[in-house]
């Protein structure tokens, strides 16, 4: 039997797990995904830029109270894995000013420190989701990646792509999602080698996989053996048995 604080937090998962499904249904019009944002929200998305915006203000929508309650879970929290989730299947899919928005909150900073501090969460896939979550927040889209380097002096940035290499299972998403942006830009440019004028902030990442594409690959290609596969990885589900599969490839 469930005691009353497992029947809350089941119900509570069960609602996330909802939202999770509702933002990544696969179908060609997303823009009901934009019922999770208040019309003051919608405002400040349609309006870009890039100010942040305070998750304090009133009329919050419901994927900005997700973020909020994300941001504010400690590391042990059996609700992490699911709000993850909900802002990741937001965006998947999402247009460039839907990226914006969510990146423009305290999240994009949140996820910066929780990875330079080496993913030092005791909870599994917390480090993974942190990566996927940057991934999908700034694929292909010049706008956020400017925000994610803004945020990086040049030390703390070779520290972040340490961590990178280091945790190549957790980060090839985030890996994939960057090489991905480089020949979209390339096919665009500007000026610079990421294709953004005068943004020598950018030209860092192109240069790091420039450096290291062969080792990026090598690395790819080895760091899982066919004796490392089995039933229960292979689509890790992070710290929820129940949740939904998560490619690792």
């Amino acid at each position: 039997m469930f005691d009353k604080f497992h029947l809350d937090a089941s119900l509570k998962i069960q609602f996330l797990r909802l939202i999770h499904n509702f933002c990544d249904r696969d179908y060609s019009d997303n823009s009901s995904k934009l019922l999770l944002l208040s019309e003051h929200e919608i405002q400040l998305m349609n309006e870009g830029g890039s100010t942040s915006i305070n998750l304090d203000h009133a009329d919050k929508g419901l994927l900005s109270k997700i973020i909020h309650a994300m941001i504010e879970q400690p590391v042990d929290s059996i609700y992490r894995f699911w709000l993850d989730s909900c802002v990741e299947a937001f965006l998947r899919r999402a247009a460039p000013s839907e990226q914006l928005f969510v990146a423009r909150t305290p999240l994009l900073k949140a996820l910066i420190a929780e990875i330079l501090s080496g993913g030092a969460y005791p909870s599994q896939g917390s480090f993974q989701s942190a990566f996927d979550l940057l991934g999908e927040m700034t694929k292909g889209n010049r706008e956020t990646l400017q925000l994610f380097h803004g945020l990086l002096s040049n030390t703390q940035f070779a520290t972040f792509m340490e961590v990178v290499l280091l945790n190549l299972v957790d980060s090839n998403v985030f890996i994939r999602s960057m090489l991905l942006s480089c020949e979209k830009f390339a096919k665009q440019p500007e000026s610079g080698t990421f294709g953004v004028a005068d943004d020598c902030e950018m030209d860092r990442m192109s240069e790091f996989l420039a450096v290291n594409l062969v080792r990026l690959l090598r690395d790819l290609m080895t760091i899982v053996t066919m004796d490392d596969i089995n039933h229960e990885n292979i689509c890790s589900t992070a710290s929820d048995p129940g949740g939904p599969a998560r490619p690792r490839s």
